[in-house]
């Protein structure tokens, strides 16, 4: 069971996801860490559970220098540590992608337009798992989302919800696992942020 982000970020690396290029940052020591990447960058906890972390302040973005990297630092480990900071990915979608595991009926796989706007534009489909690709294909293209992507990325997203799908089910006493933002680009799906149940 992936008790803490980096065992989490480990367990969906293996089914072949992506991340930034990023940091976890434990103490204040580490900040030498960050000239490894590139300005400006975005600082989020990384408290598996915390739902709505933009709106409670525990993502910054447009992060210039390490003077305001520390202040990010001092502000977001009030959650949890490490505090992780990634490069900024420009020219992208951002999708929302869970699966999450009803007590009842199993698991099922809701997906729609991502970040910030998931809930205020309330964009989401769903259907149950195990799904086959021509299902997820299907439940997609019924969200605003599809109509954003090209064919090129509506093929890719298809392919990181299908390995989703089996990290979700064949890890153990995993109940809920959600990837918001997953960053949609030119060529790959980037996982930017994601919460555990």
């Amino acid at each position: 069971y992936p008790e803490t982000f980096s065992d989490l970020q480990s367990a969906l690396e293996s089914y072949g996801l992506h991340f930034p290029k990023q940091v976890l940052i434990s103490d204040e020591k580490d900040f030498s860490e960050l000239e490894t990447l590139s300005f400006p960058l975005v600082a989020k906890t990384t408290d598996l559970a915390l739902k709505h972390k933009a709106k409670l302040g525990a993502v910054i973005a447009d992060i210039h220098d390490l003077g305001y990297a520390r202040v990010a630092y001092n502000h977001l480990k009030q959650w949890n540590t490490p505090v992780v900071f990634q490069e900024t990915i420009t020219n992208a979608h951002e999708a929302l992608v869970g699966m999450i595991r009803d007590p009842q009926f199993g698991w099922y796989c809701a997906v729609g337009l991502g970040g910030s706007l998931s809930d205020t534009l309330a964009d989401r489909r769903y259907c149950f798992l195990p799904a086959q690709k021509t299902v997820i294909a299907k439940t997609l293209s019924q969200t605003k989302l599809a109509s954003l992507l090209t064919k090129q990325q509506t093929h890719m997203l298809i392919e990181t919800i299908d390995a989703l799908q089996h990290c979700a089910r064949e890890t153990q006493r995993l109940t809920e696992l959600e990837i918001n933002p997953l960053f949609i680009t030119e060529n790959g799906a980037i996982v930017a942020d994601m919460k555990r149940g």
